[in-house]
């Protein structure tokens, strides 16, 4: 793995992210950790590309950024996946149309998944499920002025949503996901109040 490439690429993403407070850096590194574990606990390290998972990674939520219109939203990974083929072919980078690929596919389960595709595709469902994906739903929420009954329903939509492909992170989300049931629990018995 040519760490140059992974030190240019953080460098484009502090511009890109730093003043997202939930797609930004601290989530590429969730998101990094998460890819390292799974990969650890599905023993494919020798079989996989771990640069292309982590290139994806940091380009993922490139297009979100700047403009939070719906459209730009909405199409986040089209944008994300532009910028980062550009981005990388400018630097030489002989995978570029891979990893542009796997951004492209990531809000989108295909049925055909390369190893790298579903390692990066479950490490983003982890990350925006559990106590993260609490913290990031409701900052997310504010910073398109969603409400907090809209916050909630984006939660339980995210959180159980999408399916992970590997054996390690459907553990994680299982996890995960109980403490979404009783976070949500909580949450109906204060609004019920009487």
């Amino acid at each position: 793995m040519k760490k140059s490439l992974i030190n240019k690429c953080l460098a484009e993403a502090k511009k890109y992210l730093a003043d997202d407070p939930c797609h930004g850096l601290e989530h590429v590194n969730n998101l990094i950790k998460i890819a390292d574990h799974l990969i650890a606990k599905e023993k494919i390290g020798n079989k996989i590309d771990k640069e292309m998972i982590y290139l994806a990674i940091i380009f993922h939520d490139f297009g979100r950024i700047n403009n939070l219109t719906k459209k730009n939203r909405d199409n986040h990974d089209f944008y994300s996946a532009q910028l980062a083929k550009s981005f990388l072919k400018k630097n030489n980078y002989a995978r570029a149309e891979e990893v542009a690929r796997i951004i492209d596919k990531h809000d989108s389960k295909g049925k055909t998944m390369t190893i790298e595709e579903k390692i990066f595709y479950d490490s983003d469902i982890v990350d925006a499920i559990g106590a993260v994906g609490i913290g990031r739903t409701f900052t997310y929420g504010g910073q398109i002025k969603r409400d907090l009954k809209g916050s909630m329903k984006r939660l339980l939509w995210k959180s159980f949503r999408d399916q992970p492909s590997t054996k390690s992170a459907k553990k994680l989300v299982i996890q995960r996901r109980q403490f979404i049931k009783k976070f949500i629990q909580q949450y109906n018995q204060e609004i019920n109040i009487k």
